[in-house]
């Protein structure tokens, strides 16, 4: 469900409440538990500026967006009027611009690298932030937009070995995946 609220400090409060009141939710084992609720944030720039918004806002909404494209949670979404009725990226796009990637299957790294670049993706010698991607021998480092963590995929070859998130700080592994939606840049 998504709640609307007329404006960003009340959605700021309401995502909080809303937060306690889950976390409670979820100690009552006769309830359905819930991770957490989402944050469905405004552009905040004007139609007639000549700018982007800020990566954080950018990534926030595409990550609300992805989650219900892809259909993986059923988290509630807390969302401003003005958030609401700003355009943004149609459901079909959106999943025809995903590339999904799994363990096992067979992808040339140098045609993931220029996919990547297609969709907006800079290429660097080593990532730092959003958006961008670099290659070193048999490993390409990602972070996704719409991710917290960048991933590292690992190829034998031609067939995609292993995918983990990491630390672009220190570059140590956190968490294995079975497979990455990497939406575009």
């Amino acid at each position: 469900f998504i709640v609307v609220c007329s404006g960003t400090k009340e959605q700021e409060r309401t995502l909080e409440n809303l937060m306690t009141a889950l976390s409670v939710l979820d100690k009552s084992s006769t309830l359905p538990r819930s991770e957490t609720a989402e944050f469905f944030p405004s552009w905040e720039v004007l139609p007639h500026e000549n700018r982007l918004p800020h990566p954080d806002v950018i990534s926030d909404r595409l990550s609300v967006l992805m989650s219900a494209v892809n259909d993986k949670t059923r988290l509630p979404v807390v969302a401003s009027l003005h958030s609401v009725l700003q355009k943004t990226l149609s459901p079909q796009w959106l999943k025809s611009q995903l590339k999904e990637i799994k363990i096992g299957d067979e992808i040339d790294p140098l045609d993931l690298i220029e996919w990547l670049e297609n969709k907006g993706y800079q290429s660097e010698v080593q990532i730092s932030s959003k958006g961008q991607v670099a290659m070193r021998g048999g490993i390409i480092d990602v972070f996704p937009v719409s991710m917290s963590w960048p991933v590292r995929i690992e190829f034998f070859g031609d067939e995609v070995e292993s995918i983990r998130t990491f630390d672009p700080l220190n570059q140590l592994s956190k968490e294995k995946l079975d497979f990455v939606s990497i939406s575009p840049g």
